[in-house]
């Protein structure tokens, strides 16, 4: 099996998984508001299952590189580390160090570009889901 093809389906797989069971577990089911909690996510997962499928049609050209299977590993492992620390110290403590980190793992050496990808991010994610969707972030 092609990397392209193994990747796009292991991507709509977990769009499949959020989709059927993690946003139907980790959201309640509210009858006000013009967004309902699970809307956005629920979209997001759509995303991710047709963005895997295309994927998996479009590019099975390629062959897996032993390589690039360990780095999206260890980028897995990375956003392993964040979600951990997130709940240990914080969004608005974890994120924006993590997000610096990310960066800089990269490639990314500009300081305009990472004090506004360190900053500027995780502020907007925070501006979006605490203050404009009224939802708590860790």
């Amino acid at each position: 099996m092609t990397q392209s093809r193994l990747s796009g389906l292991i991507v709509a797989g977990f769009g499949l998984i959020l989709l059927l069971v993690l946003i139907p577990y980790g959201t309640e089911r509210v009858d006000y508001g013009w967004l309902r909690p699970s809307g956005l996510p629920s979209a997001l997962a759509w995303v991710l299952i047709l963005s895997g499928l295309w994927a998996a049609w479009e590019n099975a050209g390629t062959r897996a590189d032993a390589g690039q299977l360990l780095r999206a590993l260890g980028l897995l492992g990375f956003f392993a580390v964040e979600l951990w620390l997130i709940g240990r110290i914080g969004f608005m403590i974890a994120a924006p160090v993590m997000t610096l980190a990310l960066m800089l793992l990269v490639g990314e050496r500009r300081p305009g570009w990472l004090a506004l990808g360190a900053l500027g991010v995780p502020s907007a994610i925070w501006l979006t889901v605490s203050q404009l969707l009224d939802r708590p972030l860790p």
